[in-house]
This record gives C-alpha cells, structure tokens and sequence, in this order.
C-alpha cells in the first residue's frame, strides 16, 4: 500500500524545473573517476518509457529486476567524461543508487577508470540526460580535481559539453 502512495505521489508530482546535478573527482590513488548523478524519479521514470521499456516503479518495492541495467544503460548513454583532448570515452561501471530522503530523486553511482599514461590534466565532459525529455533541462556539474581545485558550471540543450582543465 505505501508503494502505491509513493508511486501515486511521484507520478503526480509536478516541479517546475528539470535539474540533475553531478558530482565528478578525481581519485589518482584508485585511478578512477568517482561520479555520483542526482535525477528525479519521475523524468528517469519517463526517459526509460521513452525508450520503449515497461515503468520500471523506480524505488519502490515494486522495483523491477531491469531497472539498474536501464538507468545504466540511459546515463552510459548521456553522461561522457573523456580524459584528454584525444582520448577515448571508456564506459561507466554502475556502482549503485539510492533514492534521496524526499523521495523524490535517486542518486546514483558510477566509477570510470583514469588512464594513468595520460600526460593531460583536462576532461572533456558531455551530459544531456533528460535533455531530451525537457527543453528547460539544466545539469549541474562538480567536478573536483586529485588536488582538490574545484570547478562547477552547468549543461544544458544550448551547452552539453565544457572541458576542464585545472
């Protein structure tokens, strides 16, 4: 009964504004990328039917058996971090998720590994999730180098892709 309420409440949730927010460091003692992604339920909800897959009741105790393999799979789809200028984009190995204290979003988790022969310092980053279910869509990037600079700028239908460098 409370999984019909939650999924009765998401799916009548409007918000006003369509924003993701990711989070990228740097970690050189694992060689990886450690990336956490913040998406509301419903728009992940919608961006997988869009693709033609059954509703998927995304934290919920109705939660399908696909449902990893598909945010996967969308967010492989959507988020590109590239090390260097020349580089290949490597895919991401989905670690996990969780959905927020609201319940109304997911985080989600991801690691990427980093070319330890790359002599370059700067990433080139592409995210359009939901951009193509939202004109209004806005991703939020942080991104936090091995040394601890920081850089945050934002994404969207105009912009999807900045490079980095410290």
């Amino acid at each position: 009964m409370l999984s019909t309420i939650f999924l009765l409440f998401t799916l009548t949730l409007a918000h006003d504004y369509h924003m993701g927010k990711t989070e990228i460091t740097v970690n050189d003692r694992s060689q990886r990328l450690e990336i956490t992604q913040f998406v509301f339920i419903d728009d992940l909800e919608s961006a997988i039917i869009e693709l033609g897959y059954p509703f998927q009741h995304l934290g919920t105790s109705k939660e399908l058996s696909t449902a990893d393999s598909l945010i996967h799979l969308y967010i492989d789809t959507h988020l590109s971090i590239t090390q260097g200028k020349s580089s290949t984009n490597q895919q991401l190995q989905f670690v996990g998720k969780e959905i927020s204290d609201d319940l109304t979003g997911l985080f989600i988790y991801f690691t990427q590994e980093i070319d330890p022969n790359s002599d370059t310092s700067s990433y080139i980053v592409t995210n359009t999730t939901l951009i193509e279910q939202f004109d209004d869509q806005v991703n939020l990037i942080y991104f936090t180098y091995a040394n601890g600079a920081k850089d945050y700028f934002v994404l969207n239908r105009k912009s999807s892709t900045k490079i980095v460098d410290k």
